[in-house]
C-alpha cells in the first residue's frame, strides 16, 4: 500500500483531507488527523480478514457501548455511503479495505514494558 493510495481512500470514502501517521503494531493502522482538527484511526484489513469479521467486531463494540460500561471504546465512523467498511481499487488493480474508528486518547497498554504480573493478571477485566 502506498501513502497516496491510503490518502485517496480516506478522501474518497470519508471526505477527509488528512495527514496519516503509521501506528506501531502487527496490523496496518494509521492515525488520521483531519484538517478540521479531528483524530481517527484507519485500520486496513488484510486478505485474511473477512468483511463478516469486521462486522462482528463492530457489533461487539456497539453492544459494549450500549451496555454503558465505564470504558472508552472506539466507534466506527461510517463511510460517506454509510458503510462500515471502506473499499477502493488502486491504479494497479489491488483493493484497499478498511474501517475508520474514532480516536480514543490514552496510552497504549503495551507502552508499559515489561508488564507487571499484577497487570497481566487483570488484562481483559472491566
Amino acid at each position: 500500500m502506498t501513502d497516496p493510495d491510503i490518502k485517496k481512500l480516506v478522501k474518497t470514502c470519508y471526505g477527509l483531507d488528512a495527514e496519516l501517521t503509521r501506528l506501531a503494531g502487527e496490523n496496518e493502522n494509521y492515525r488520521v488527523a483531519s484538517r478540521q482538527g479531528m483524530a481517527y484511526v484507519l485500520k486496513l484489513a488484510d486478505e485474511e480478514t473477512s468483511s463478516g469479521m469486521i462486522e462482528v467486531e463492530h457489533l461487539a463494540v456497539e453492544s459494549l457501548i450500549d451496555a454503558e460500561i465505564a470504558l472508552s471504546l472506539p466507534r466506527i465512523i461510517p463511510t460517506l455511503d454509510n458503510e462500515i467498511e471502506a473499499r477502493m481499487e488502486t491504479g494497479d488493480g489491488r483493493t484497499i479495505r478498511g474501517r475508520m474508528l474514532a480516536f480514543v486518547q490514552g496510552a497504549p497498554w503495551g507502552s508499559d514494558v515489561p508488564a507487571s504480573p499484577e497487570r497481566l493478571e487483570h488484562l481483559g477485566t472491566i
